[in-house]
């Protein structure tokens, strides 16, 4: 009975003190962030490793194939960012480090607080192919569409030929 006591009286402590105004219980907001998503369309490689090197972060995307996506956004810090795009080590081929450590698209990337985009990797990475493979900046503003009706975005990335 007396440890019931001892253990209700402890409790009684912690919850009176859980509630006082600690600044470690403090509401917080959320930092700045900007949101990104990949698509390969290069139709002449294999999946393409494309990377934030600046900053780790899961806005990377390992792996991506021709005609994929990345899906949803995902959220980094707004600024500049430094990218590279690789082959991926994912293949056959993977396993020789002069394949898969082959720089095809080394630049810097400036995105803006709040808002979204769509990176697209464009063009052919053979040599003397045109147009030759670049980073094409989207940025995803979404239309708000009438009552009863739907909107749709396509993007025609298909190089001419």
């Amino acid at each position: 009975m007396q440890f019931n006591r001892t253990l209700m009286a402890a409790f009684s402590v912690f919850v009176v003190a859980a509630c006082g105004r600690d600044p470690v219980s403090r509401e917080v907001s959320p930092d700045p962030f900007t949101s990104i998503r990949w698509v390969n369309a290069v139709s002449d490689t294999v999946a393409m490793d494309y990377r934030i090197v600046d900053f780790p972060s899961n806005a990377s995307e390992p792996s991506l194939a021709f005609r994929a996506s990345s899906g949803n956004w995902r959220n980094l810090p707004p600024g500049a960012h430094h990218i590279k795009v690789f082959f991926t080590n994912t293949t056959a081929a993977g396993t020789d480090v002069s394949i898969v450590s082959q720089v095809f698209v080394d630049t810097t990337l400036t995105f803006d607080e709040g808002k979204k985009y769509t990176i697209v990797h464009y063009g052919f990475a053979k040599a003397g192919a045109t147009p030759k493979q670049y980073l094409i900046v989207i940025e995803d503003v979404p239309p708000t569409p009438a009552a009863g009706q739907v909107d749709l975005r396509a993007i025609n990335a298909a190089p001419a030929l």
